[in-house]
């Protein structure tokens, strides 16, 4: 594939860029804002898959404890047979608390920053997948498929299947280490 450039209309930078879809529809997704966004690599048409507009809320994001304890900087993975189809965390950090942080030379000004002191609360987190499909209008329908699950039962159904299929965790997955991935997601 060759190099392009996507304009944007919405204000706010792309973070976490991937590519995924499937054989005949490419799709550049992204975190921005808190929210989950794809982008019709054809046509340049943006479309937002998810929808928070609370604060301590985010989609697709990789939260604090993640990042920094489990090394994992991503928040939503594509599915793996190339459907359009999309798992992501939603994290809420309502309940951590808020610290601040003065800016370097601000003349006093503070930085907001939600950080999960040793034995407070920590960010909550749910798994949903939204399977979507983008119409040549420009249209996209989407339906969310799971929201909000048990995370406990989801890692306890992924080790039971691995189990009982006796597949080695280093292979399952597209060839990502699952073990690390479900481990990461708790």
């Amino acid at each position: 594939m060759n190099p392009f450039e996507l304009r944007t209309s919405e204000p706010g930078p792309r973070l976490d860029a991937k590519i995924g879809g499937s054989a005949d529809r490419k799709f550049a997704s992204f975190v921005r804002n808190r929210n989950l966004w794809i982008t019709d690599v054809r046509s340049g048409t943006e479309f937002q898959l998810s929808q928070t507009t609370n604060q301590a809320l985010g989609c697709g994001i990789a939260e604090f404890v993640m990042q920094e304890e489990f090394h994992r900087f991503t928040g939503y993975w594509w599915a793996p047979d190339n459907a359009q189809r999309i798992l992501y965390v939603e994290i809420d950090e309502g309940p951590v608390e808020v610290v601040y942080l003065p800016q370097a030379g601000a003349n006093g000004k503070l930085d907001e920053f939600r950080y999960p002191k040793t034995g407070t609360s920590n960010v909550t987190s749910d798994l949903c997948i939204v399977d979507f499909s983008f119409r040549d209008e420009g249209n996209v329908g989407f339906s969310s498929l799971l929201s909000k699950p048990s995370l406990l039962v989801i890692v306890l159904v992924c080790f039971l299947v691995l189990a009982f299929l006796n597949y080695r965790c280093d292979q399952a997955l597209d060839g990502k280490v699952l073990a690390e991935g479900v481990v990461s997601l708790v």
